[in-house]
């Protein structure tokens, strides 16, 4: 899978783009919660408008997890968090969890081809057994043939 190099240069522009998110400035911007208050400063061409519409998104999706979690209904919950809040993105995280992402897909990449290596070999080990197997049954044949022989010949005198 990855050893074909496209889920190498996948996981390099992904960790490309991770890097070159962490070279842009932030901005505070205000009336955002302390875990979402860093923005990248080109993305912002309204900050007035954007700061209106994010401080909207907070309040609401605080105020709709809220009333879920004293509902208790998960169900309810999954669905918000899947549709709710989509504007998420890699620019809106911190550069440690940035890193933290970089080093997570390295780690993939890592472990995938670690793991198609030992596939290969489990593959090649396998084949090798199962020639194995044919030689020592054909052996036994052989064995067993040699012994009728010797039997039949036997019982001849």
């Amino acid at each position: 899978m990855l050893g074909d190099g496209r889920g190498d240069s996948l996981f390099r522009g992904l960790i490309e783009s991770i890097v070159s998110d962490e070279e842009q400035s932030v901005v505070y911007v205000p009336g955002i919660s302390a875990e979402g208050n860093i923005r990248s400063r080109h993305k912002m061409v309204n900050p007035k408008a954007d700061v209106k519409l994010k401080t909207s998104r907070v309040t609401a999706a605080s105020v709709s997890m809220e009333s879920l979690k004293g509902a208790g209904d998960s169900v309810d919950e999954q669905n918000f968090c899947r549709g709710g809040i989509k504007s998420a993105s890699l620019k809106d995280l911190c550069l440690e969890d940035k890193r933290r992402i970089a080093n997570l897909i390295k780690e993939l990449a890592r472990v995938s081809e670690e793991k198609e290596v030992t596939e290969e070999r489990l593959k090649a080990e396998q084949e090798a057994f199962e020639r194995k197997i044919r030689q020592l049954e054909e052996q036994n044949d052989l064995i067993i043939k040699e012994r009728e022989d010797i039997l039949f010949e036997s019982s001849l005198f």
